[in-house]
């Protein structure tokens, strides 16, 4: 169940939840005006993509090839609805991406409380991660769009699966969630795997047959998924080393150390070209591990 705030003043709640929203205001409000990171790949994916356009062909097109060798459908299409409503104008694709960034968020504190956790703990967690300066990135960077429906989309399916569980009840909901995540960004391709640990954590001591019938279909669904875009990207991008195993463990050695030290990533840090500059990253995971 989930445990109230701890503390007997509303007054209390209201400055706190109000105090973290100026908070992040401050943090991201100075970054809407900047301009289009083309520099990046803002242009590729945004002004300069003739396949944004509202049509059939388009449509067709990202649900069936890659896009920048990536199978990120999802994210297109939303990136195509705010060029049909507001053309090319920066604030409206940054302003959709904040928005994203608020629902994962939420999601996030909800996921919190759903395990239990106390709601001024939950709050407060969920308000640092999202007051953490590596996700001013996530809503400036317009290609970041991608990120942001895949986090969104796990998220809520996570949520979905622990709810549904709790209830003794098939993650149906859950199942759809993963696999349109799945869809939007490999990142989200650990989506199954999260499941079926917490999955088995949250059924233990129930008989084999119940937790095959509540845990296949929301496994087995982004499953599948992956395995659909694996399929597409391999006709224009073929296996390779690099990409498989080297672009991962960068990712996983990188973005935990640069969420405390977020250089690099965010338009308000300076780019850092090169090898060298990562070696004392590299050092710092090798102590670490």
């Amino acid at each position: 169940p989930m445990k109230p705030f701890p503390t007997r003043d509303a007054r209390t709640r209201v400055l706190f939840r109000f105090g973290g929203g100026v908070a992040l205001a401050g943090l991201y409000g100075p970054h809407f005006s900047g301009a289009v990171l083309n520099e990046w790949d803002d242009g590729r994916f945004g002004g300069e993509n003739p396949h944004l356009a509202p049509t059939w062909e388009n449509g067709r097109f990202f649900l069936l090839q890659p896009f920048e060798t990536l199978y990120i459908p999802l994210p297109m299409l939303s990136l195509g609805l705010d060029r049909l409503l507001f053309g090319l104008n920066p604030l409206a694709f940054r302003l959709h991406n904040l928005c994203l960034f608020l629902v994962c968020g939420f999601l996030l504190l909800q996921i919190l409380r759903q395990l239990g956790i106390r709601s001024s703990i939950a709050f407060s967690a969920a308000l640092l991660w999202m007051l953490n300066p590596q996700k001013i990135e996530s809503v400036q960077w317009i290609a970041e769009r991608k990120d942001l429906v895949a986090g969104a989309l796990f998220l809520a399916a996570t949520f979905c699966f622990v709810r549904s569980l709790r209830k003794g009840a098939v993650p149906v909901v859950a199942a759809v969630l993963g696999l349109l995540a799945v869809c939007s960004k490999p990142t989200a391709f650990p989506l199954p795997g999260v499941l079926l640990v917490a999955g088995l954590c949250l059924t233990h001591g129930k008989p084999a047959r119940e937790r095959l019938r509540l845990l296949v279909l929301p496994i087995a669904l982004p499953a599948l998924g992956i395995a659909w875009a694996w399929s597409v990207t391999a006709q224009t991008m073929p296996f390779s080393l690099r990409s498989s195993f080297a672009v991962p463990w960068h990712n996983l050695s990188c973005h935990p150390l640069t969420a405390v030290f977020p250089f690099e990533l965010s338009p308000i840090y300076p780019p850092i070209d090169g090898f060298a500059p990562y070696l004392p990253m590299y050092a710092g995971v090798l102590l670490f591990l």
